[in-house]
């Protein structure tokens, strides 16, 4: 995997690392990769993904707000999300105009050039498009 930091170096990695708000993260064509979040909750990046992590943050003493957030640029992002500790916390994935908010939930998202698609796999997530009202995806539904 490719990753581009915020303040402009790139290295390619294939063991663990840290990433931040602003890193770019690129999977290879034949590749895979996969975030550990500090919440537990775990996300599996695609062959060929593109994402951009626009928001990390965790406080150990005070985990009421955490907050998880990344843009799918392209490519298929699943991810196991633990349960957030409140409504001040929150994990989300966006591109192509959807916000994708979950808690709990197992999900998809996939972004290519001619769609967006969301995958609710384990319970429901709630998927904002860009001018209309949030609506919630069920259960093995998608939107």
């Amino acid at each position: 995997m490719a990753v581009s930091r915020a303040e402009g170096t790139k290295e390619t990695v294939t063991t663990a690392t840290t990433v931040a708000p602003g890193d770019n993260l690129t999977v290879s064509n034949d590749g895979f990769a996969s975030i550990q979040w500090f919440d537990d909750s775990v996300s599996r990046l695609k062959a060929g993904t593109i994402i951009r992590i626009t928001a990390t943050d965790y406080n150990p003493d005070d985990i009421s707000q955490t907050k998880v957030n990344f843009e799918v640029v392209t490519g298929t992002v699943w991810s196991k999300v633990m349960d957030l500790v409140n409504g001040e916390s929150s994990f989300s994935a966006q591109g192509g105009g959807v916000v994708s908010v979950v808690r709990g939930t197992v999900f998809n998202m996939t972004i290519t050039t001619d769609a967006v698609l969301v995958d609710a796999i384990e319970h429901a997530t709630f998927v904002k498009m860009e001018g209309e009202e949030t609506r919630d995806i069920a259960q093995g539904e998608s939107a």
